[in-house]
């Protein structure tokens, strides 16, 4: 079976899902590759119709003859937009601080001269709500950047458009399929509609090329990066890094230190516009009440033991993927480039660290709370790339045939996972954190 009549039998198993609520009609005839009339012009799809499509193999992808009965519009996406930033009060500040009414309504009405992305973007946010303001957040985020950085209309229209359709290949694919499938069949998809911007499918394209996961990149590499990907890739990686497992300790104005950590490794022109625009809005620490943040300062300090454990187990890996796996992927190198830069560019594991912070903890310092919160941000951090690099480890020890090679990786990938069982990941109770 062809992967075009594969995903036309997908999209119409979701089509029936909500056939209930909002049926598809048909917006010119339907045909099969023999070129029988299947469903007629204007005919609505019920269950049974959709059914009977299934059973053919048709004339053009399927998502290319039908329209909905009740479509979102310009409207429609701009308030929803607006519900899921105020919704999160940190983005709710930072969006009434920086934000152009116009400007955003523009973005949320570019998609709709494309009938085709109007159908999609409206049996997706049925389907998936919650998936929708994922990219909703995403499309919102890259508009803020493109915006802060003062660049074109269309860059603005591109890179919140990617974001927003982003996940919409998950309509052609059975539950389970990976990200980097539906970026796939999301590329394949918009690629087929006639007068989108390739600057939108590419930057969708890209996003495999650069995941979040990404580790460090060099100078020359990132000069070859488009500033539609560029930005594109900022708003994943504000969006993962605020929304981890930590993501009640940290907001924009929390997520600064990290910026600045990497802004040198990734894409510095706009990671320079990010924290000008964030620190120029005057936000709030999500962390506010830093005399708690001082009481509770051992439980950071119990994190640096832990770090310093899994910073052992991590070297011991290395070695041993060393000796075991003689071409490992550029991108698992890059992963550990990155966990060694973060210690050595922060100082986080060094004993001097540890003594300073027990002696803030004994004299409970509040002039020092503003560093000791940078230091809790940063243990975070640490802590997540370090979970980045035990699942690429995990991915490449399950490739390894030699059971003796193989078996002590094994030990050391479960001592990973235990320990990080024993890290903080919030150290105060939900009272101390900003409403």
């Amino acid at each position: 079976m062809e992967l075009a009549d594969q995903m036309s039998k997908e999209y119409a198993v979701q089509l029936e899902s909500i056939e209930p609520k909002n049926s598809a009609l048909a917006s010119k005839d339907i045909l099969n590759k023999e070129g029988a009339v299947l469903v007629k012009a204007d005919t609505e799809l019920t269950s049974a119709r959709l059914a009977r499509i299934r059973q053919h193999v048709l004339e053009q992808p399927l998502e290319f003859s039908i329209k909905m009965q009740n479509s979102l519009a310009r409207n429609e996406i701009l308030q929803q937009t607006l519900n899921v930033i105020n919704e999160n009060d940190l983005l709710k500040e930072l969006h009434l601080k920086l934000h152009n009414e116009e400007d955003l309504t523009d973005m949320c009405g570019f998609f709709t001269q494309y009938p085709t992305l109007v159908q999609l973007i409206t049996v997706y946010a049925q389907l998936y709500p919650g998936k929708m303001k994922k990219s909703l957040t995403l499309a919102w985020g890259a508009w803020m950047i493109a915006r802060a950085k003062q660049d074109s209309q269309m860059t603005k229209r591109a890179v919140f458009t990617a974001c927003l359709f982003q996940d919409i290949g998950r309509l052609f694919i059975s539950k389970g399929g990976s990200n980097d499938s539906i970026l796939s069949l999301t590329s394949q998809v918009l690629g087929k509609i006639n007068g989108l911007p390739i600057t939108i499918v590419r930057s969708i394209t890209n996003m495999k090329v650069f995941p979040t996961s990404l580790g460090l990149m060099k100078k020359e590499d990132m000069l070859e990066v488009a500033n539609e990907d560029q930005i594109v890739w900022l708003s994943r990686f504000l969006q993962v890094g605020m929304s981890d497992k930590f993501s009640f300790n940290v907001g924009p104005l929390d997520f600064i230190p990290i910026l600045k950590l990497y802004s040198p490794h990734y894409f510095p022109r706009y990671s320079k516009v990010i924290i000008e625009a964030i620190c120029s809005a005057d936000l709030k620490h999500v962390i506010t009440d830093e005399k708690s943040l001082l009481e509770n300062l051992r439980k950071i300090l119990i994190n640096h033991v832990v770090l310093n454990e899994w910073l052992e187990l991590f070297e011991k890996v290395e070695a041993q993927l060393a000796i075991s796996s003689k071409n490992l992927p550029l991108r698992f190198r890059q992963k550990a480039e990155q966990v060694l830069f973060i210690v050595s560019s922060t100082g986080l594991l060094t004993e001097s660290l540890a003594r300073w912070m027990s002696h803030v903890e004994e004299m409970q310092l509040l002039e020092a709370a503003p560093e000791v919160r940078e230091y809790f941000i940063f243990q975070q951090e640490l802590a997540r790339q370090l979970s980045q690099y035990v699942s690429m480890a995990g991915f490449l020890i399950s490739r390894i045939n030699d059971m003796e090679k193989k078996k002590p990786l094994l030990l050391l990938h479960k001592e990973f996972h235990q320990l990080s069982s024993r890290f903080n990941y919030n150290i105060l109770d939900d009272e101390s954190l900003a409403s």
